[in-house]
């Protein structure tokens, strides 16, 4: 791939509004970009929460890519904390997903959220695109039956 350059006026070589060009090689293409599906999502107590991965700018080469979740309003105790890699075959362009446990508790409470996060890539010269994080939001089916009576 190579990128051209160029512009309606200039002086080059004595001849002066002329068209000029510049050639810039050596660009082995798009890249590759790894990226959450969303950057937000709601869910409800008791269950799990699927987010997807996805793998675009083509499918050569092997990628990995590390996530976590992070504790915000929500805690340990209202979802099970999730940390891994995920990775991708020479060839591979199937969207990944990272599941995550939400827990159903006994209180009564407010929506709450935490973060997924993911890490540079660790393989393939992949970079992250512009979805790197999620925010999750728990609600409460109980706080909601408490708020109508």
């Amino acid at each position: 791939m190579a990128i051209l350059l160029g512009t309606g006026y200039g002086s080059f070589q004595g001849q002066v509004d002329k068209p000029l060009f510049r050639m810039i090689s050596g660009l082995p293409g798009l890249p590759r970009t790894l990226q959450l599906s969303r950057p937000t999502v709601s869910t409800t107590e008791g269950g799990s929460l699927s987010i997807s991965v996805t793998r675009s700018g083509g499918s050569s080469g092997a990628l990995s890519v590390n996530y976590a979740t992070v504790a915000g309003t929500a805690g340990v105790d209202d979802f099970t904390p999730a940390s891994g890699t995920l990775s991708w075959a020479d060839g591979d362009s199937v969207v990944k997903n990272i599941t995550i446990p939400i827990t159903t508790d006994a209180l009564v409470e407010g929506t709450e959220n935490f973060t997924v996060n993911l890490g540079q890539p660790l393989l393939g010269g992949a970079i992250l695109g512009s979805t790197q994080a999620t925010t999750v939001s728990i609600s409460d089916p109980g706080a909601i039956t408490a708020y109508q009576t």
